[in-house]
């Protein structure tokens, strides 16, 4: 998944509507530049290897946060009270919206992860670049199988 589609996503927005985005690159300045198309273009895979971040203002939360390609980041972003969402947790957060995450689910965990500053990890030790979609949709049956025996059994 792109960038620009987790974003539409994240946002509800139709094909083709403007992201609500800046890049911030680091200039003496303080001034942000809009965010590059390519970097919108990147699949969540290649953001995560990029070295970069963008700053996010989102109309479902209501503010601005940063989605950042790794920890190592977090120290040059211009703004450190803003939440921000690591190439990983976004990639979770992609195969949630599959699985029918919602915006008022969105929501509870982006006040989770303000207050506590969680990190996102939807299922113990899973992958969060699984190779398919189908890969992803088979690890959740296996869980929800092995969920189901353990009721039976216990």
């Amino acid at each position: 998944m792109a960038i620009r589609d987790l974003i539409g996503k994240w946002e509800g927005t139709q094909s083709g509507e403007p992201i609500p985005t800046t890049h911030e690159p680091e200039k003496a300045d303080g001034a942000s530049s809009p965010v590059s198309q390519d970097l919108l273009d990147l699949s969540l895979r290649a953001f995560a290897l990029s070295r970069q971040y963008l700053r996010l203002h989102s109309r479902v939360l209501g503010e601005d946060v940063y989605f950042i390609a790794d920890e190592s980041l977090i120290s040059a972003l211009p703004d450190p009270n803003l939440v921000v969402y690591t190439a990983g947790e976004l990639a979770h957060l992609s195969f949630a919206f599959t699985q029918g995450l919602i915006t008022d689910d969105l929501r509870r965990v982006h006040r989770l992860k303000k207050k506590f500053r969680l990190e996102i990890e939807l299922f113990d030790g899973a992958d969060p670049w699984p190779a398919t979609m189908d890969r992803a949709q088979d690890f959740s049956r296996k869980k929800r199988d092995h969920k189901t025996e353990r009721r039976r059994l216990g």
